[in-house]
């Protein structure tokens, strides 16, 4: 094995040039791919967290007794997913609007009556995670008697899972479109290298070389340029990352949002592909030459 590995380096480095462009694909289709999935990793956790301080709101309708909202209160902490329900009077909400919005105080002066309704702040369970059993959820307590709406953040969560799973589809189109364009240059890489070397594969079939010792050092050649061009492209994207974040991370802080780079069973997923595909271009290649 050692044999084959010394006989790839000295092509490779033989043959740099043509070595050196796939390198350099490689890494920048690696750097493009994880882009895309750290935008889709980041955005999912910011959802995420988002979504730990996920708050529904249930407006009440006006003059509503005590025993009716006692009566809807514990209704409503029956209703599956719903883990805590805290009553908040219009009183109360005026006063945390006033507090918020100390800047626009003129807002306030002229208000003649209290224009806030009475509500119930819920809190739903973790393991309610699915859009479709929250707008469900919201439906069901909207049809409570005595609620007159109920407000969650539809559009705005809608939005955000929409931009996910655009970002997801982006992602695994580029990375399908990546991989076929890595093995068509590996593919000519090799095949170029070939070429150039055609008079030594002759003799070498002459003499009775067998075609697993004229493939090996090809098939190690597209593992190893594989292996670098992913972790050159993972290295120059964390480290890009980490510039990005050290300046933007403070203005996030008060969002209590972070970025994060690809986890490490990721980047070990990523070079074993990586890998996987210089070894294919280098499969076709050398099947389509020796064929003929």
């Amino acid at each position: 094995m050692f044999f084959y590995i010394k006989r790839a380096i000295s092509d490779m480095v033989k043959h740099r040039f043509l070595h050196s462009v796939t390198l350099m694909t490689i890494t920048l289709s690696i750097i493009t791919i994880s882009v895309f999935g750290l935008v889709v990793m980041n955005t999912s956790d910011m959802i995420h967290s988002a979504r730990a301080r996920f708050r529904m709101s249930i407006y009440l309708k006006e003059n509503v007794s005590n025993n009716d909202m006692f009566e809807l209160e514990k209704n409503i902490k029956q209703l599956y997913g719903i883990q805590q329900v805290q009553f908040i009077s219009k009183e109360n909400a005026l006063s945390m609007m006033k507090e918020e919005m100390k800047r626009q105080s003129s807002i306030f002066e002229h208000l003649s009556h209290n224009p806030l309704p009475d509500a119930f702040e819920v809190q739903l369970s973790d393991e309610i995670q699915d859009m479709d059993i929250i707008e469900r959820l919201a439906m069901h307590l909207e049809i409570m008697p005595h609620v007159e709406s109920v407000e969650y953040g539809q559009q705005w969560f809608g939005r955000w899972i929409g931009v996910l799973n655009l970002f997801r589809f982006i992602s695994i189109a580029i990375g399908v479109i990546f991989i076929m364009i890595n093995v068509v240059i590996m593919g000519n890489t090799i095949r170029l290298t070939l070429y150039a070397q055609r008079d030594d594969i002759e003799i070498m079939r002459l003499i009775g070389a067998t075609d697993f010792f004229i493939k090996a050092p090809y098939y190690i050649t597209g593992i190893i340029q594989g292996a670098l061009g992913s972790i050159m492209g993972l290295i120059i994207l964390y480290g890009i990352v980490c510039f990005i974040s050290n300046r933007i991370e403070v203005q996030l802080s008060s969002m209590m949002i972070s970025i994060h780079f690809l986890p490490l069973t990721l980047c070990v997923e990523i070079i074993i592909c990586s890998m996987i595909v210089g070894w294919l271009g280098c499969y076709l290649s050398l099947k389509q030459y020796l064929n003929n």
